[in-house]
């Protein structure tokens, strides 16, 4: 086990007092950044709480009459009371004695550090840091555009390059699933419906954005960076690629649901089909060299998503067989009126 004494300009010793509990916090997260190292507060006692102990009043700038905050490699642990055999969980705590402990002086005007551990038991690098929950937070405005991003189904990748520019947080694809799944908690997005057009939009807006900080860090003389593809430009020629074939499919099953009666012909529905395919080749011969990175992007992600529209083709799938079996039974409805109506009709030419 390795142990490393963080050592720095920012970092506490015994005797530093400060003027207020904002003026620690803002000391301590410099530590935290400067010396890649992190604290949770892991016991306190408030100026309340403690009135009725001690008879100098205590600025409330303080904010707490003793605290103490601990490595989050470590720290106290805490003791269950539950009883039986309960399910192993994995931690990163490794018992780390790095910890920060003050107290209120005497007079009641300043905060005291009473005591101080600065060797830890873990790796303090940059690297190593990178992967904690605390570097990969993301500002309230930034979190709130990555949730409707994934809402609308946009590529991840590119959402991952779209956080990389704005914040330099480098989030993996665990860090944008958990996301995702926060979208069934959050009020505001349950009344949305999923938008196509809104979805191209976005994944134009993401791609401009991300190569135009891309061109702005990238010397104009390097050929190579200027002649290597963009990875965005490959996920947007690809949705807008399919985006007039895969609306059109939608039209066709949506006109299929409002005719319950007459259906097209079979020679009408091939007569379509070979005319998208004749389309989609035009496509690919004004412009081989886009589709070719397209079809090459296609093959190396294997997305279950519509390119077009970045909705589940699952999902879609299991739509479109609720709404034919809803159009099997109006039909059958209108069968049923329809001999109600012959009935009827009979009998009043019997009166």
């Amino acid at each position: 086990m390795t142990s490393v004494t963080v050592e720095s300009e920012f970092s506490f010793r015994t005797g530093e007092s400060f003027a207020s509990y904002d003026q620690f916090r803002a000391r301590l997260e410099a530590h935290s950044q400067h010396d890649l190292v992190h604290y949770w507060r892991r016991d306190s006692r408030t100026i309340e709480g403690a009135a009725l102990k001690t008879s100098c009043p205590i600025q409330a700038d303080l904010r707490y009459y003793s605290v103490r905050y601990a490595c989050i490699f470590g720290g106290q642990k805490f003791a269950t009371k539950a009883t039986g055999a309960k399910r192993v969980r994995t931690s990163l705590r490794n018992n780390c004695p790095a910890f920060v402990s003050l107290r209120a002086s005497k007079c009641g005007q300043l905060l005291q550090v009473i005591a101080v551990c600065n060797v830890h038991n873990h790796d303090v690098t940059e690297q190593s840091s990178q992967s904690l929950a605390h570097n990969k937070k993301l500002p309230p405005d930034v979190r709130q555009k990555v949730l409707q991003l994934l809402f609308y189904g946009v590529d991840r990748k590119l959402i991952k390059r779209y956080v990389h520019t704005k914040t330099g947080k480098e989030l993996s694809s665990k860090d944008i699933c958990n996301l995702a799944a926060s979208l069934r908690k959050r009020a505001e997005f349950q009344d949305m419906l999923e938008d196509p057009e809104r979805t191209a939009a976005l994944t134009k807006e993401l791609a401009r954005v991300v190569n135009v900080v891309a061109d702005s860090s990238v010397d104009g003389n390097d050929k190579e960076v200027l002649n290597e593809d963009s990875e965005a430009d490959e996920m947007l020629e690809e949705r807008l690629l399919d985006e007039v074939y895969d609306s059109e499919n939608c039209k066709t099953e949506t006109g299929s649901l409002e005719s319950l009666e007459e259906e097209p012909p079979e020679e009408l529905v091939k007569e379509s089909c070979s005319e998208d395919k004749l389309r989609r080749r035009q496509d690919v011969e004004d412009d081989p060299v886009g589709i070719k990175n397209s079809c090459r992007s296609r093959f190396k992600w294997k997305s279950n998503r519509c390119f077009a529209c970045g909705s589940n083709n699952r999902l879609v799938r299991a739509q479109l067989e609720v709404l034919r079996a809803k159009r099997d039974k109006i039909r059958q409805e209108t069968k049923i009126l329809r001999l109600k109506k012959r009935k009827l009709q009979l009998e009043i030419d019997a009166l």
